[in-house]
């Protein structure tokens, strides 16, 4: 008998607006909150993990892209000294396929 694990990924590719200047990288951040189920107080601690990736962006793509096996429930991503949230989700599913849009964080109108 043979076993195999195989590990589910987000596979996630972020594309660029077009009325943008693309940035030579990114920093995207997985953020991960893991909250008690049964919360012993008003004010239980919660654990949060951070993942970091920096991506390198060619002069002729304008998009990236990133597969993600661990759960996340925010995704920002770090470009031209500004943060974008790219994505929040509420249930974790994998695999799962995701095509953020990612703006100018000048042009969106809360920062």
């Amino acid at each position: 008998m043979r076993l195999e694990c195989t590990n589910a990924e987000t596979n996630i590719e972020f594309r660029f607006a077009k009325d943008i200047v693309i940035p030579q990288s990114i920093l995207r951040h997985f953020i991960d909150i893991l909250d008690t189920p049964f919360p012993t107080t008003l004010y239980s601690p919660i654990e949060i993990t951070q993942t970091t990736m920096i991506a390198r962006i060619g002069f002729d793509q304008i998009s990236t892209n990133v597969s993600y096996s661990k759960s996340f429930d925010l995704i920002f991503v770090e470009f031209y000294e500004a943060y974008s949230l790219a994505l929040l989700q509420r249930n974790h599913i994998l695999p799962l396929e995701i095509y953020p849009q990612l703006f100018h964080p000048s042009n969106i109108p809360c920062r």
